[in-house]
């Protein structure tokens, strides 16, 4: 019956979280707070059971709902269900993505570049480009709020580049927005601005009005 009810659960969130990025978003996470002494229950019923693997793949996949909600409660079962788990490769970067995008939220930078770093390392042989493009990108990130300038600069243009090759033009325009706008704040225009005119036109062509703004 335990194994029933968590799995019927984690089949639950696993939905709504599919639309955290709908226009519904509002209600979404509306629906998942009041689900989420379930959710809780079924996650520790999964640790108590070593049963890791489908209830690491949900937590991951509500990434969006702990980070608007509590990251630190994320970060906290994404660590306990990975450190129990047998993922590699991939499927364990994805997750260790998300827990150093947590530990970026939280100023946790050490940490944060601590888990990118191993990310980084299993995507070593370039065999997702998206995601390690994606890992670069946070590495960039918390290098630039240390005052890590240089590194920075060089993780962000690498990430681009990386994306760019991948042939995800949105993802890479991303990166040279944060480059773009890093350079932009040492006040060194003439490099910023090329950068953020290729980013800008880029992110146009893709459909993203937001990030569009952000580059104007």
């Amino acid at each position: 019956i335990e194994e029933r009810y968590v799995a019927a659960v984690l089949q639950r969130v696993s939905r709504l979280a599919a639309d955290l990025k709908s226009p519904e978003r509002s209600t979404v996470l509306a629906a998942l707070d009041a689900d989420e002494p379930h959710l809780r229950w079924a996650l520790a019923s999964s640790v108590d059971r070593q049963d890791h693997h489908e209830s690491l793949t949900v937590a991951t996949g509500l990434a969006d709902y702990w980070l608007a909600r509590r990251p630190s409660e994320g970060m906290a079962w994404l660590q306990r269900l990975l450190t129990g788990s047998d993922v590699t490769g991939v499927e364990r970067a994805s997750v260790l993505l998300h827990m150093g995008h947590f530990a970026y939220w939280l100023t946790d930078f050490d940490h944060g570049i601590e888990l990118l770093t191993e990310a980084r390392e299993l995507l070593a042989d370039n065999a997702d480009p998206l995601l390690l493009g994606r890992v670069l990108r946070r590495m960039g990130a918390i290098a630039a709020a240390t005052d890590e300038i240089d590194s920075a600069r060089s993780l962000l243009a690498e990430s681009a580049a990386v994306l760019d090759d991948g042939g995800d033009k949105a993802e890479a325009a991303l990166s040279l927005l944060h480059l773009g706008s890093l350079l932009a704040d040492e006040s060194r225009t003439e490099e910023a601005l090329p950068i953020l005119i290729r980013a800008h036109e880029a992110l146009r062509s893709a459909g993203d009005p937001l990030q569009e703004a952000h580059a104007l």
